[in-house]
């Protein structure tokens, strides 16, 4: 990864973890057209580089909860596709004979239930237990995220109903989950800063057509 800017300012890590982003959107847009058939061989080059680029900035000291947050649920999105690269190069390997229709369609299928750096949900697993909704929104979701560690079990669901509260009022944008995540550890990282909390309770609500989150110190 490089070091500095066009104009040779040192990187900041907001700045690297935004390259180190680029470079996985990259990777799996190679892997996908490999999958395809539209490559040969699979960009094992490419990948292995980008997995140098991640042990280095694991190796940083990173000291803001938000950007720790930011570069864990990076790491865990390679993590999640090199798994699932694994999965289908071995398929290959093996013989299996898959139309490329058709493996397209189950890349897709897999990589949606997985979800910008999380794991597939596992059937056994039990959905988080929701605390309960205001009664002046009914229709929100009330979620409890912690500030200063990963949670991605409760921010999985909290961006799931975010969705669904979306669909329901007509608001057609679709953040993705990263995005969504980064914002929702913003917003932590701050309270957590502001009032010294340990977790933050984060509640849907509809304001005309549009979906917003509120959020608050966990009480």
């Amino acid at each position: 990864m490089r070091e500095t800017t066009e104009d040779g300012k040192p990187l900041t890590i907001e700045e690297k973890l935004a390259i180190l982003d680029i470079e996985i959107r990259r990777l799996k847009i190679q892997y996908d057209l490999y999958f395809v058939g539209s490559l040969p061989r699979p960009p094992v080059m490419q990948r292995d580089q980008l997995h140098r680029m991640i042990r280095h900035m694991e190796g940083v000291r990173v000291r803001n909860a938000a950007t720790r947050f930011i570069l864990n649920n990076l790491v865990n999105k390679f993590n999640v596709l090199v798994e699932l690269w694994n999965k289908q190069v071995r398929r290959r390997e093996e013989g299996e004979r898959i139309h490329p229709l058709a493996a397209r369609a189950a890349l897709r299928e897999q990589q949606s239930a997985a979800g910008p750096g999380l794991p597939p949900p596992s059937a056994a697993a039990p959905r988080p237990a929701r605390r309960p909704v205001p009664s002046a929104a009914p229709e929100a979701g009330a979620w409890r995220v912690a500030a200063c560690q990963d949670d991605e079990s409760n921010l999985r669901g909290l961006y799931e109903d975010y969705l669904v509260a979306g669909r329901r009022a007509g608001d057609r944008r679709q953040a993705e989950f990263s995005q969504f995540a980064r914002e929702i550890a913003r917003q932590a990282a701050v309270l957590k800063q502001k009032k010294d909390c340990e977790a933050v309770d984060f509640r849907i609500y509809c304001e005309g057509n549009k979906v917003k989150i509120k959020a608050r110190p966990a009480s």
